[in-house]
């Protein structure tokens, strides 16, 4: 095992303790590449909880590239390649509708109380890609709405992003509405 392997190991398992005692969180996670996110992601759905993947890449790679199993896919593009669900970026309200409805414990935004809670872990991958289509303002009120209502519920938002990508006061601001996981891969 080379060093960068064993303190990929480290880092694995601790984050999986600091997430199991800290749910009802959003995860940033400061990294070039996705990977640590997308593994975190991985082990959540195989400890059962419901996913939500949205990302900007192709959900079948993606699927294969980190042997995702069952989980809901959305693509974040302007097309609507078929045999997909898309979302164009530039539909933030649906954006934060869809996230809302997804956190919330029982699926269903202001539903049955009486319904199961239900675990689920959010990733939004490529926030970067959002963040050029519209701005960072509104980018940062999508953050805030769907933080307050993870707050109350047993969800987990985890946001993979190469901190070299957007500006430092920027990331400030996330990383304030956030626990921040620093890779230190860049």
């Amino acid at each position: 095992m080379t060093s960068k392997e064993n303190v990929n190991s480290i880092v694995e398992k601790v984050l999986d303790s600091v997430i199991a005692s800290n749910p009802s969180t959003i995860y940033l996670f400061k990294e070039k590449k996705a990977n640590l996110a997308y593994t975190e992601f991985k082990r959540l759905l195989q400890e059962g909880y419901e996913g939500l993947c949205i990302t900007r890449s192709p959900p079948n790679q993606i699927r294969a590239r980190f042997d995702l199993g069952k989980c809901t896919m959305i693509w974040l593009t302007g097309n609507k390649p078929q045999g997909y669900e898309t979302l164009a970026p530039n539909e933030i309200s649906k954006l934060a509708s869809l996230l809302t409805k997804f956190i919330s414990p029982n699926g269903i935004e202001n539903g049955n109380k009486d319904a199961p809670t239900l675990k689920r872990v959010v990733i939004l991958d490529n926030i970067e890609y959002l963040i050029m289509q519209n701005n960072f303002p509104t980018i940062l009120r999508v953050l805030h709405l769907v933080r307050d209502k993870i707050m109350l519920s047993p969800a987990i938002m985890l946001i993979p992003i190469d901190p070299l990508s957007i500006d430092f006061k920027e990331l400030r601001l996330l990383e304030r509405e956030s626990e921040v996981v620093d890779v230190k891969d860049y």
